[in-house]
């Protein structure tokens, strides 16, 4: 997206394998619209009609993204724009265009950030949403660089909150690569 995904641009944007946003892009969504003539009945039946439209990019958005279907739906009842940076947080969309990235003094990826885009890929394939998969990545970069992976005696046996759930995640993760 490198401008404004509005509309049904946005739910087209949601079919992306890998959606890159420009840090100063917005995506906007809403319920559905229409034009419609007619008395009240003709009006309350396109109002009818309307529903099933707005429930399936309900289902999009949130399958795409780590927001709750309510959340979702409260957004398109108020009309909701959403910047570069707050798409990416809230897994709207998966990184920033190339040329918002920050420079790391190179042309390549870093090794980290290719690994990274992989380890998305594998989580995508595991049935992981964006929210799962940035969970598990935080606490893989939570430990300390060059800690012992054994404890040392009389030091504190006891583990992150959490760090069984990521290690087990993990093993999920790493059994699929293997069978790809």
């Amino acid at each position: 997206v490198l401008g404004i995904a509005a509309s049904a641009a946005s739910v087209i944007a949601m079919a992306g394998d890998d959606v890159r946003m420009a840090r100063a892009g917005f995506l906007m969504i809403h319920n559905t619209w229409i034009l419609a003539a007619g008395d009240r009945h003709a009006l309350r039946e396109v109002a009818d009609w309307l529903e099933p439209f707005d429930a399936t990019a309900v289902e999009i958005y949130a399958a795409r993204s780590s927001l709750a279907p309510e959340k979702i739906t409260d957004m398109l009842d108020r009309e909701t724009w959403i910047g570069g940076t707050a798409a990416i947080e809230q897994g709207f969309a998966d990184d920033y265009l190339s040329a918002d990235q920050l420079d790391t003094g190179g042309d390549e990826p870093s090794a980290s950030m290719r690994a990274e885009r992989k380890f998305d890929l594998l989580a995508r394939r595991a049935g992981l949403s964006n929210a799962a998969s940035r969970e598990i990545l935080r606490g893989l970069k939570s430990g300390t660089p060059g800690a012992a992976e054994t404890p040392r005696p009389g030091a504190v046996d006891d583990e992150r909150p959490g760090a069984a759930d990521v290690t087990q995640e993990l093993a999920s993760l790493l059994q699929l690569a293997k069978s790809i």
